[in-house]
């Protein structure tokens, strides 16, 4: 295994306000995704569930994800993760007819992960 790349800690803190707009963003789509007795639930269950796959599912030495991984997975594993769950939140402001705040956190993933190339490469390597 090559060593991890290191991550600008700018691209790290973009990184995570990305991952809790996805997570409030996949609440805010499962609530509406079920009948109004539900909400409540799918609003909480659904990221929780999410936020547990992606503590889960790591590689190890990934430099943005302070090099743990509970259940280590393939570089590829995990980028499809990651689109998963960024791609789930883009969608859910879809869903909303929120079509320019969509591109803009859709811009936004885009550019963190511009902006961390390397570790594509590297996760992509593993």
């Amino acid at each position: 295994m090559t060593s991890p790349p290191r991550v600008h800690p700018a691209q790290l803190g973009l990184r995570f306000v990305l991952e809790v707009a996805a997570l409030v963003l996949i609440g805010r789509g499962a609530a509406r995704q079920v009948p109004e007795a539900w909400a409540t639930f799918a609003a909480l269950g659904a990221p929780a569930l999410a936020a547990a796959l992606w503590v889960t599912f790591a590689v190890r030495g990934d430099p943005s994800r302070s090099g743990r991984a509970p259940v280590p997975v393939p570089g590829p594993v995990r980028l499809l993760l990651e689109v998963a769950v960024f791609g789930a939140g883009a969608v859910s402001l879809v869903s909303e007819g929120q079509h320019g705040l969509a591109v803009v956190y859709g811009a936004l993933v885009v550019a963190h992960h511009v902006g961390t190339t390397a570790r594509l490469r590297w996760l992509l390597a593993q």
